[in-house]
């Protein structure tokens, strides 16, 4: 056995990556994840997929990542920050009770992909592309609903009847506007932040995929994953650029005019655009926070009440189901509800500690992930650097989307946001082993 250097291994694995899609490099750990993720109020909504899913994505785990053993020869590396979440996420399932079953489940493979999975990498190729055409295909479902409004009532009649969220285009072929536009988002970033960190100058159609997800994303009219999307990718190309920063600034800068000019001249022709840009303007207006604030202040009350090591995983919907504010939610069809503010509920169900168990791993290997970027470049699209900065945008957004949304506790973010994980710790590693003609990263 001999050991090579990661740049070595990079001149040859990039167009290895994107040369094929191929589900037998144990990419079908997180394919059917991904599909669940994606699918989940649609054609994977019936217990049966579920259950069919995360059957396949266990045996493939077993078979290709556990059974073969190669992972134990890899060191430990920054996927062992995870540890003390994963720790806390079990004890307050199993002293408090399991609320959610499927969580349970699917973080847990998710936490022993973070160390197995992490020590190849041939399968984060085929998974972003998983990723960017399930995305793509919900932006289709949008812009064509949009197009021709007739299409959309036979799709509702069929997966989406009982949902009263699911009303036009907006919700695309989901239950709610605000799925779809989770779904639309990740897709934008993955696909944007790849270009970015790949550098190569991008073909029409690579720009016109990226244009139909930001478009089909303004027509769902949602502000939060919006947001979350534009900061991830401005943050990806102004470290990328970082060399030439005063030049890349003003270059961000007259995007950013021009795209505001084109999003008001768009908002005169397309009433999706402009009921978008409408919201921005009634949120500034808002003093309650898009009517957020009372859930707000259940948080923090829960927070005082055991600020060290909060209430229990789980607890925030039991405490609102009991005051008047749930009440109100319940009557209006809604038996559970979340803060829209994931840091705000670790508080308040794990306190101090469960927040900086999830947010010291988050940060530490995002940062890690930026600063060893430049160690990997080149290999084309779906290489190793377009993956790791589809990788680090999927992050970025996650994180930022964490401030007014749920993405800790629903299926179509967390499944994304972990595998990006694994991606990261997989494309980073400081030493390669090379063995059989494999590579193998490891993260020190």
């Amino acid at each position: 056995m001999r050991f090579a250097s990661s740049s070595q291994i990079d001149a040859v694995l990039p167009a290895q990556h994107g040369a094929r899609f191929s589900l037998k490099n144990g990419s079908m750990v997180f394919v059917p994840l991904l599909f669940y993720a994606f699918f989940c109020q649609s054609l994977a909504s019936s217990s049966v997929v579920l259950y069919a899913c995360l059957a396949v994505s266990f045996v493939s785990l077993v078979m290709h990542f556990l059974a073969n053993g190669r992972f134990a020869n890899k060191k430990f590396g920054l996927e062992i920050a995870w540890v003390p979440f994963f720790i806390l996420f079990y004890a307050h399932s199993f002293i408090v009770g399991v609320n959610n079953l499927t969580l349970l489940v699917v973080y847990t493979i998710l936490f022993v992909c973070m160390y197995a999975a992490s020590g190849e990498r041939e399968w984060i190729s085929t998974c972003i592309k998983a990723l960017v055409a399930f995305a793509a295909f919900h932006a289709t479902c949008t812009i064509a609903f949009w197009l021709f409004p007739a299409l959309y009532a036979p799709v509702k009649a069929t997966f989406f009847s009982s949902s009263y969220m699911a009303s036009d285009y907006r919700s695309g072929f989901t239950a709610h506007y605000s799925t779809n536009s989770i779904y639309l988002s990740f897709g934008l970033v993955c696909w944007a932040c790849g270009l970015i960190g790949e550098k190569s100058k991008p073909r029409a159609k690579d720009v016109i995929l990226g244009v139909a997800f930001l478009f089909a994303l303004f027509l769902t009219t949602k502000r939060g994953p919006l947001v979350a999307s534009v900061v991830a990718v401005s943050i990806c190309y102004l470290f990328v650029n970082r060399d030439k920063f005063t030049g890349t600034a003003l270059k961000a800068l007259i995007i950013v005019m021009l795209a505001i000019l084109a999003v008001g001249v768009l908002a005169t022709f397309v009433p999706g655009v402009e009921a978008t840009l409408q919201r921005f303007v009634e949120l500034s207006e808002d003093e309650t926070g898009n009517g957020r604030s009372e859930l707000y202040d259940c948080a923090w009350s829960m927070f005082y009440s055991n600020p060290l090591f909060g209430n229990g995983w789980g607890s925030y919907s039991k405490y609102v189901a009991t005051t008047s504010l749930g009440a109100m939610y319940n009557n209006l069809g809604f038996t559970s509800m979340s803060t829209h503010n994931v840091y705000l509920q670790l508080l308040a169900e794990t306190g101090i500690v469960g927040l900086a168990l999830f947010l010291v791993p988050a940060v530490v290997m995002l940062i890690a992930a930026m600063r060893r970027s430049a160690a990997h470049h080149g290999g084309g699209l779906y290489g190793e650097s377009f993956c790791l900065w589809a990788c680090v945008g999927a992050q970025i957004f996650f994180l930022v989307y964490c401030f007014s949304g749920n993405p800790l506790y629903d299926p179509q973010c967390y499944i994304p946001y972990f595998m990006s994980c694994v991606g990261v710790f997989a494309i980073c590693g400081i030493d390669t082993k090379h063995k059989d003609g494999e590579a193998h990263g490891n993260l020190q």
